[in-house]
């Protein structure tokens, strides 16, 4: 992503690569990574056979020849090919990458990715091709509170880490830690912000909920020290109860950025149904899901129970 921004000219695309100049555009962008490499880490490194083989030009040939296998296996489609699918079929559905609070406008800056994971990159699509039938937003969101890697997450449990372990999802080089904890409405009412709204919810993980000794769901935040700019972030009552995120303008990584620092010196304050203060245990995931129903104001029209299709169940909205 940053070579796209310093190199524009050097950047692939999915669409390039089925090109006939993709063997010249692979070997500039190859020899761009290794002036960079050079002046990183010195010349003495181009002695070692790793070097060699990164060097290697048969290494740009096995790559093209990789990429040309696999573009001639798939549709790399535009504007005509959605417009020809939607006719076809009546239906389409998008899929998000990542989750919101990684977007790189609204997420936690840093701690984000280099794209947008709103419902913004599906809405353009549909508005390509003139698109004008009914659209439902649906919002996706597990039973309980996970993060891969850095970064703010003010409800992080890891005593949840044995109960909840996602033997797909763990510890690596490049993302860090998979960590865990409890459900964070606050978190999700500031996500579906971002989102510019959402229709429907879909809840998964239920199943996993009856391996916790106690359910929990965070309502609002305690922030701890004095910050005299917290209002600019955060509905606050009571001084520092924060009981809302504020959204930033798009573009203000300034803005992201102090968010993350006052989410830092947040902690949770867990709240339970109607007036305990707590969730009592072994409560049951119907009951689960009013809660996140009323703190989110939005219906769950699905849940999921398990890894499979079977375990889906569509819900009537309340």
């Amino acid at each position: 992503m940053a070579d796209s921004i310093e190199q524009p000219e050097l950047t692939l695309h999915v669409g390039d690569l089925s090109r006939r100049d993709l063997e010249t555009r692979l070997t500039a962008a190859r020899d761009y990574k290794v002036s960079q490499l050079q002046q990183e880490l010195g010349f003495t490194v181009t002695q070692s056979e790793e070097w060699q083989a990164l060097t290697d030009p048969s290494l740009v040939d096995w790559i093209v020849d990789a990429y040309q296998t696999w573009s001639s296996r798939v549709t790399v489609g535009d504007e005509d090919y959605l417009r020809c699918l939607e006719r076809q079929h009546n239906l389409l559905v998008f899929e998000g990458a990542q989750g919101v609070l990684l977007d790189e406008w609204f997420g936690f800056h840093p701690y984000t990715t280099w794209s947008t994971t709103t419902h913004a990159n599906a809405l353009a699509l549909l508005s390509d091709i003139q698109f004008d039938g009914e659209v439902t937003r649906l919002g996706v969101l597990r039973a309980y509170a996970t993060r891969h890697g850095a970064g703010p997450f003010v409800t992080e449990a890891p005593s949840l880490a044995v109960p909840l372990r996602e033997y797909h999802n763990d510890t690596s080089e490049w993302q860090g830690a998979f960590r865990y904890g409890h459900l964070d409405l606050l978190a999700h009412r500031y996500a579906l912000a971002a989102c510019g709204g959402t229709n429907e919810l879909v809840v998964t993980g239920l199943d996993r909920l009856g391996a916790l000794p106690e359910l929990k769901a965070c309502n609002s935040y305690r922030l701890h020290g004095n910050h005299p700019d917290a209002s600019k972030y955060f509905d606050l009552a009571d001084g520092n109860t924060v009981t809302g995120i504020k959204l930033g303008a798009q573009g203000d990584l300034d803005h992201q950025a102090r968010l993350t620092e006052l989410l830092q010196s947040c902690s949770p304050l867990y709240q339970t149904m109607g007036t305990s203060p707590g969730l009592p245990k072994k409560e049951s995931p119907s009951d689960f899901l009013q809660i996140v129903e009323a703190s989110l104001g939005l219906p769950v029209t699905i849940a999921s129970y398990g890894p499979t299709a079977v375990d889906k169940r569509a819900l009537i909205a309340r």
